[in-house]
């Protein structure tokens, strides 16, 4: 038996994630180049150290809470958060 091809909600989700997994990974490099020029060593692995840490207990803390909110509003949320941060940098 042959495996359904994956509908396009999936294939749209799945380059969604892959997209912003490259954007997260390309952010943490450029931003520790950036935080060399201007901070001490050990004070950046501190500060991404806790960055990691806030962002495993929010993620905990709203998959606990998601279904109760709705998935679709958390994630709804969590994208303006996102465009709003990216936004106010510049």
């Amino acid at each position: 038996m042959m495996p359904r091809p994956a509908a396009a909600d999936t294939r749209v989700l799945f380059a969604s994630r892959l997209l912003r997994m490259f954007a997260y990974g390309t952010l943490g490099v450029v931003l520790v180049l950036f935080l060399v020029r201007v901070a001490r060593r050990g004070k950046i692995g501190l500060l991404l150290s806790l960055t990691l840490l806030g962002d495993v207990a929010i993620s905990l803390w709203l998959t606990a809470h998601a279904d109760r909110w709705g998935r679709r509003k958390i994630l709804v949320v969590g994208a303006a958060l996102m465009a709003f941060g990216g936004r106010a940098w510049r």
